[in-house]
């Protein structure tokens, strides 16, 4: 579905530490500390500090997993489960594929997907939403702290053969570093998704990086700009089902959910083929009726019984 295209949301985010954080380099760091900060060389800008994008997108992810586990026991696979009920949907379908000798295209993987895999992706297609990585201007703040490692029968410091208990790392303490999500081809529910994640951002829920449980990581997000594109001009509010036909709807298993009562949206711009929408102040407003979507889609969306279903048929078919 995403051949074409048809609605795309922009996210600006501002990220701010709220407590130090802390996402190893694997490599060492001119700064000398044994868990350096991860650096990047970007243009004219050598080892500049960052946060990775697919850091921030593990992050968002697993937050938004949770989320739908709230709403929905076993609503979601687990991306790093390889069998049981949770088992993430890439490794189901590959052992589909092999064991019954078939090809599961595009469509019928977006169809059988689980709600965050239909969002982030899987091994079998590429998700909805990107996200970039988060670069801060001006250079933020950084030092280097000292740790202990503690000896658990004594209850002191460890003494280890290789330089004794002490350890040093490298946090970011201060700044503000700026991210781009994009929300492709979005069906309502999966705004709503990330509307839910970006909330728990502003209200300082999230933590990132290494040592979440030694204080570090909490950060807050605050959307700084919400753009919403349409590749024709648009009164009101659509997502991905409105530009399908009915064949397509039922076979990519899209949601028929529409916001009661949308506003009109605002005057657009036009931007080559697109008209572009901002949001930025209407945002709060919005994600209020678009909220519904996600436990609507939820409770009415049988993730694990359609695939389960799909298995039963297509073994069925191999053996006959």
């Amino acid at each position: 579905m995403l051949k074409r295209m048809h609605c795309q949301m922009d996210i600006t985010l501002a990220i701010t530490p709220i407590d130090p954080i802390l996402i190893k380099s694997s490599y060492a760091s001119v700064s000398g500390s044994q868990m350096p900060f991860v650096r990047i060389n970007r243009g004219k800008t050598f080892d500049e500090v960052y946060i990775p994008g697919s850091s921030l997108k593990g992050v968002i992810r697993s937050h938004a997993e949770k989320i739908c586990r709230t709403l929905k026991d076993q609503s979601v696979c687990l991306p790093y489960g390889d069998e049981g009920e949770e088992e993430f949907c890439g490794s189901r379908f590959k052992r589909i594929e092999n064991s019954n000798n078939l090809k599961i295209v595009n469509e019928k993987a977006y169809n059988l997907s689980c709600p965050a895999c239909r969002t982030f992706g899987s091994t079998y297609f590429i998700g909805r939403t990107s996200i970039s990585d988060a670069y801060a201007d001006p250079a933020p703040f950084t030092e280097t702290r000292d740790g202990v490692a503690i000896d658990r029968r004594t209850g002191g410091a460890a003494k280890g053969s290789g330089g004794g208990a002490k350890f040093d790392y490298e946090v970011v303490t201060h700044g503000t570093f700026r991210t781009d999500i994009t929300l492709r081809n979005f069906e309502f529910w999966q705004w709503a998704l990330l509307a839910f994640v970006l909330r728990d951002f502003k209200d300082e829920l999230i933590r990132i990086g290494s040592g979440k449980s030694r204080g570090l990581g909490r950060i807050q997000g605050i959307i700084e700009k919400c753009t919403l594109a349409y590749y024709d001009r648009e009164s009101s509010l659509r997502d991905l089902k409105d530009f399908c036909t009915p064949s397509e709807i039922t076979a990519y298993g899209l949601s028929d959910f529409n916001p009661t009562d949308p506003p009109p949206l605002p005057d657009s711009e036009t931007h080559g083929l697109r008209s572009v929408y901002n949001l930025t102040d209407s945002w709060g407003g919005l994600c209020q009726i678009i909220s519904p979507a996600l436990a609507s889609y939820l409770e009415n969306f049988d993730w694990l019984g359609k695939f389960k279903a799909f298995e039963e048929e297509s073994r069925g078919n191999f053996e006959g």
